[in-house]
């Protein structure tokens, strides 16, 4: 038997769309509210929870920016009111002390943790300074100046428990995954050379190591490079040596901020050498920083607006893909300052490092907040599968106008 929706006759003894009235007195009003939300969040910036992880008025002085698990644990750096200095874990429930520097460590410097929580930093103890690895409460050594390296920088960690950092041995600056100055460097033999300040590595779990460096040959080429093995690729070539940023997704998929000949900055995804470009400052962005990448492939960036105003946001629209923005009120104060890490992670939850006008600095994490529309987006899906149900068998019991 067939219908017709927009047809008062039918074979049946009533009317389809009569016999359906009651569904479509619900559906009408779930449209309209779906379609108003729809409007409405193509308007507004998608709101955020935001969680105190720790601040100066607790105790914990220049908090540094922040890491992120999937699991929501914040990873920082801090200094205690008595002078010592420690890397701290929480999810806003309490703070958990990872690596205590009292009498251990008289410096400890960057850091970097993986999804399982281990953390690698460099420090430095009352033999020499070194990488050291935080394993289920087990601090150990990776690599120290006493095997001919030093100046160590840029240490990473993937979620298989490898180790890559930066370190200084007598042929110049490398990339070195344990304590060897020869079999564990990194694009060895290449023609690379590397920069103590900017060659920071990324590692993907697969083992693959991303930086940016200068290969002299064949040609003079500056750019962000993959190693993998003995092997050595250029990803994205850069027009100079400046500080660009990377970060590293899953399957390949490498983040850069880069500058052309024309001045114009851009944050580009390159994945089996297909770039995209996610945003660029030729819009309302002036300046843009830090981007990081979720292994879902999302984004999330710092920048500054042309009105001068400093933000971190998810996408290219500065009022819609906010996260939040100087200016903005933060547990009692005014945003004045923030620094995004690597605190991005799979939930989209965004961790950074603040300061307010008021003084107090601190670690936050924004958590998305499901919106209303979400609810009213599934109640259109149910009452659309009802309706299209009633379509098909409309002498069901509860397609009936007595149905409800």
């Amino acid at each position: 038997m067939r219908y017709n929706l927009f047809s008062t006759t039918s074979s049946s003894t009533a009317p389809v769309w009569s016999r359906l009235s009651h569904i479509r007195l619900w559906l009408i009003p779930v449209i309209f509210a779906a379609t108003l939300c729809a409007t409405l969040g193509d308007l507004k910036a998608q709101p955020y929870k935001f969680t105190r992880i720790a601040d100066t008025a607790s105790g914990y002085q220049w908090p540094v920016t922040p890491a992120i698990t999937n699991s929501g644990s914040v990873v920082f750096k801090a200094k205690m009111s008595d002078g010592n200095v420690g890397i701290f874990r929480s999810s806003g429930d309490g703070v958990e002390t990872l690596v205590n520097g009292s009498g251990v460590f008289d410096d400890i410097g960057e850091f970097a943790t993986n999804d399982s929580g281990h953390v690698v930093f460099t420090g430095r103890n009352a033999s020499a300074y070194g990488v050291y690895k935080f394993v289920n409460g087990i601090v150990s050594l990776v690599a120290d100046e006493s095997g001919g390296m030093s100046l160590f920088r840029g240490v990473t960690i993937n979620d298989s428990g490898e180790v890559a950092f930066v370190a200084q041995v007598a042929n110049g600056f490398g990339i070195f995954t344990g304590p060897d100055v020869t079999t564990d460097r990194v694009a060895r033999d290449n023609g690379i050379t590397l920069h103590p300040w900017y060659s920071f590595p990324e590692m993907d779990d697969d083992g693959s190591i991303v930086f940016r460096a200068r290969r002299s040959q064949p040609s003079r080429t500056f750019g962000v490079f993959r190693a993998s093995g003995d092997s050595v690729d250029l990803i994205a070539p850069m027009p100079g040596e400046a500080n660009e940023d990377i970060a590293i997704g899953t399957d390949g998929n490498v983040l850069t901020l880069s500058k052309d000949e024309l001045g114009v900055e851009s944050i580009l995804s390159h994945r089996s050498g297909v770039v995209q470009t996610i945003v660029d400052n030729s819009g309302e962005f002036l300046v843009l920083r830090s981007p990081q990448m979720n292994a879902k492939g999302q984004v999330v960036f710092q920048a500054q607006l042309d009105n001068h105003a400093r933000g971190i946001f998810m996408g290219p629209n500065p009022t819609t893909d906010k996260v939040i923005l100087s200016g903005d009120s933060l547990f009692g104060g005014v945003v004045d300052y923030f620094q995004l890490g690597s605190g991005f992670n799979d939930a989209e939850q965004v961790a950074f490092s603040y300061v307010l006008t008021n003084g107090v600095s601190g670690i936050a994490l924004a958590t998305p907040v499901p919106e209303p529309c979400a609810a009213a987006h599934s109640a259109f899906l149910f009452m659309l599968i009802a309706w299209r149900r009633c379509v098909a068998r409309p002498n069901l019991r509860s397609c009936k106008l007595d149905g409800f």
